[in-house]
């Protein structure tokens, strides 16, 4: 039911009028509502939960370095394990036996990416599926045992060992991990004759 009693104008001249329910009464028009969204989101600035306008967070110089180092190792690992199949490079799940192109591949950790010390640690790492990754946390019971099979128990104790152990993760330590993996990568891709699948 429309209360006419309690009513607002809006910027662009509409009337808006309170709905007999509710004490509160927008400030602006629908169609305003949705001008004004996508302006917030062209000038990238989000509302906090007081209402207040806040504008996005750049990400600091560590965070950047961490991503691409992110980015160059799971090239690598999805480099390393690429094979060629009915015209294009594959790759295969790691816990599951699924092929995927090597495009959506990803990168699965088994001892999180949360530890520093492991997370660029190969022996910890290998290609997932989407579904596995993301979907079932890594699957990190099939991961461990799979792991047992090809590396041995002894090795991965030590990566359970090292996953708690301090590791300064500052951006010369992320910038170590990119010039690593970028030259890995490359050579890899060369030998196998992998064309670059990122953009």
């Amino acid at each position: 039911m429309i209360d006419c009693h309690r009513y607002r104008i809006c910027k662009c001249g509409r009337t808006i009028y309170g709905n007999g329910v509710s004490t509160v009464i927008p400030k602006l028009c629908p169609s305003c509502q949705i001008e004004d969204k996508k302006d917030r989101k062209k000038r990238g600035v989000r509302k906090q939960a007081s209402g207040k306008p806040n504008k996005a967070k750049r990400k600091t110089e560590r965070q950047i370095s961490m991503q691409l180092a992110d980015a160059w190792m799971s090239r690598f690992v999805r480099a390393k394990n690429a094979q060629y199949s009915n015209g294009i490079w594959v790759c295969k799940c790691y816990t599951c036996n699924k092929y995927i192109p090597i495009v959506m591949a990803q990168n699965g950790h088994w001892q999180r990416r949360g530890y520093k010390k492991v997370r660029f640690y190969e022996n910890n790492t290998r290609v997932q599926c989407y579904h596995c990754n993301c979907t079932q946390s890594g699957k990190p019971e099939i991961f461990e045992l799979n792991l047992i099979k090809e590396v041995g128990q002894q090795e991965v104790d030590s990566i359970k060992k090292m996953a708690f152990e301090y590791c300064k993760d500052n951006v010369a330590f992320y910038i170590e991990q990119i010039e690593k993996y970028k030259i890995l990568t490359e050579k890899i891709m060369k030998k196998k004759g992998i064309p670059q699948w990122w953009k």
